[in-house]
């Protein structure tokens, strides 16, 4: 049966396995995420990698668009308009 590259065993355990895209990689300090799943079943492990790598993917999206968000230029309060005097 394929396991897919998400999918790797060491011993009769599987682990969940998932690349860090380069530009995360200083964000979150690992090249890659492992994670056992507990198992030696390849069938339950090939159901338990599929909300591991979910759960991944929502933490991949939040650094990402952490990093793509573009970063304030002034220090202007909050619902201001206006910038503060510095005098």
């Amino acid at each position: 049966m394929r396991t897919g590259s998400n999918l790797m065993r060491r011993g009769a355990t599987y682990y969940a396995r998932q690349i860090v895209p380069v530009e995360l990689q200083h964000l979150m300090g690992k090249r890659e995420l492992i994670r056992s799943l507990n198992t030696s079943d390849v069938r339950t492990a090939t159901a338990r990698k599929l909300a591991v790598l979910s759960e991944w993917q929502h933490q991949l999206t939040i650094f990402a668009v952490a990093v793509t968000s573009p970063k304030p230029t002034s220090r202007m309060p909050l619902g201001s308009t206006t910038p503060p005097s510095f005098g």
